[in-house]
């Protein structure tokens, strides 16, 4: 029997409904999930901020602490008797001193940041692009300064200017 897993390491919460650090799907009908497309396919979301660190680790939780801690925390405690973490633990070194890759990288989350950064300010420009608009209305209508200030937000300098 052959099946398709799909792996997916998240460091952000996609699944606001689960709490879990691990949750995995199948694929249903779009109008009746008790109809599953096959039972062949699995899609494994592990998330990294929903993981607590504790003693005694499961086999899936040590390599959650791998993924969260390799390059931060010592790794004796997950590769001591475990042959797969000392080759993840030896190739995560060599990668991480091989300086052309480690620049690479670098750059590549720097390019995250930047991105996050950016959507951040979007949003945060959308926010105050909305007060504005909703202040704008309240004022045609001739409603209260003070009333206008207390819903949205804006200082009585910002409404001012919208006169």
């Amino acid at each position: 029997m052959v099946f398709v897993i799909s792996i997916n390491i998240l460091n952000f919460n996609l699944i606001k409904k689960c709490e879990d650090y691990h949750n995995y799907f199948y694929l249903t009908k779009n109008n009746d999930s008790s109809i599953i497309l096959t039972d062949h396919l699995y899609i494994h979301f592990l998330k990294l901020l929903k993981f607590i660190e504790k003693t005694k680790l499961t086999h899936l939780e040590k390599w959650l602490y791998y993924f969260n801690y390799e390059g931060e925390k010592d790794m004796a405690v997950i590769i001591k008797d475990d042959e797969v973490f000392k080759k993840a633990h030896r190739e995560y070194q060599k990668f991480s001193q091989d300086e052309q890759l480690r620049e690479l990288y670098e750059s590549r989350i720097e390019v995250e940041r930047r991105y996050i950064t950016d959507i951040e300010y979007a949003e945060e420009k959308g926010k105050k692009e909305g007060k504005i608009e909703i202040a704008q209305k309240m004022l045609i209508k001739e409603l209260d300064i003070n009333f206008i200030t207390e819903v949205t937000d804006l200082t009585y300098e910002e409404i001012a200017e919208l006169k």
